[in-house]
């Protein structure tokens, strides 16, 4: 495997990002979306591929749009995280301070429409207040018209439906692990010996990729590197959310990804060196 080329860089010039994370392609892939977390904007690139060559042309960015909150006499403004984009041209953020929803809807424009998703957890907080729930947070993808979320700590993955008039509708939750958590002041606090779960996720035509822990926490405070929890586990699902393989991969995945063919699957692993891997996917579909 060899590099074609980069897409932008760190800084604050034109088309550079300071936090960058990949939130979508268009269908014909010739424009890259792509969300820095420092700045809560998104930025839009053209790209062209000629053989083993790639250009971009850095085309806009865009700001979402934030609410302004009240917090303990102090105004501030709403947090968002893990952009998303989906094919039909909305996009999906997780929200970081927030009252109750804990996700925000978009419009092609970055224009919010609505706010949904109920805390996956037993106790109801109060209504009215910020909350702490970057613990809830955690992986996010989207096909054409659906979106899937699978949080760090919760071992929660869920999926909704964003049709071509930015109606939502949730198709499915589950649940498999067990939280465990306390909640006191009307704040969410992580217990250390809570199952860490889903690190990485993609979603491919028929199936769902994720990267699975299942360590707890407190292993992370037991290993000097900080990387204890990073999972070997990669877990195949399909479209419904039902569990169609688990397979142990041996070293420790960062993040993943499909060719356009979904012949393969590329994982970056950490172990024992910071290393690329490709994975025949059929080889997996042989153990369904």
């Amino acid at each position: 495997m060899d590099t074609i080329g980069y897409l932008s860089g760190i800084g604050n010039g034109p088309g550079e990002m300071l936090q960058p994370s990949f939130c979508g392609i268009s269908e014909n892939q010739d424009t890259i979306y792509m969300y820095d977390d420092m700045v809560k904007e998104q930025f839009v690139f053209h790209v062209e591929v000629e053989g083993d060559k790639m250009s971009y042309m850095f085309v806009e960015k865009r700001k979402l749009n934030s609410s302004s909150l009240q917090y303990r006499g102090m105004n501030m403004f709403q947090q968002y995280f893990f952009l998303t984009r989906l094919g039909n041209g909305y996009s999906v953020a997780y929200r970081f301070l927030t009252s109750g929803d804990i996700f925000t809807l978009f419009d092609k424009d970055l224009n919010a429409l609505a706010d949904f998703g109920e805390y996956p957890i037993d106790k109801n907080l109060f209504e009215g207040e910020v909350h702490n729930t970057l613990g809830f947070g955690g992986p996010m993808a989207a096909d054409e018209t659906s979106f899937y979320f699978a949080s760090y700590h919760f071992g929660y993955l869920s999926r909704y439906d964003v049709n071509d008039q930015g109606n939502l509708s949730k198709v499915w939750e589950k649940q498999f692990t067990s939280p465990k958590y306390s909640v006191r002041n009307n704040l969410v606090k992580m217990s250390s010996d809570n199952v860490e779960s889903f690190y990485d996720l993609i979603v491919g035509k028929e199936y769902i990729y994720v990267s699975f822990s299942g360590m707890e926490e407190r292993e992370l405070f037991n290993d000097s590197s900080g990387e204890a929890l990073i999972p070997k586990m990669l877990v195949v699902l399909d479209k419904q959310g039902n569990v169609k393989g688990k397979f142990d991969l041996g070293k420790k995945i960062c993040t993943f990804c499909l060719d356009d063919k979904e012949e393969y699957l590329y994982v970056n692993h950490e172990e024992p060196d910071a290393s690329m891997w490709r994975y025949k996917v059929s080889e997996f579909m042989e153990n369904f």
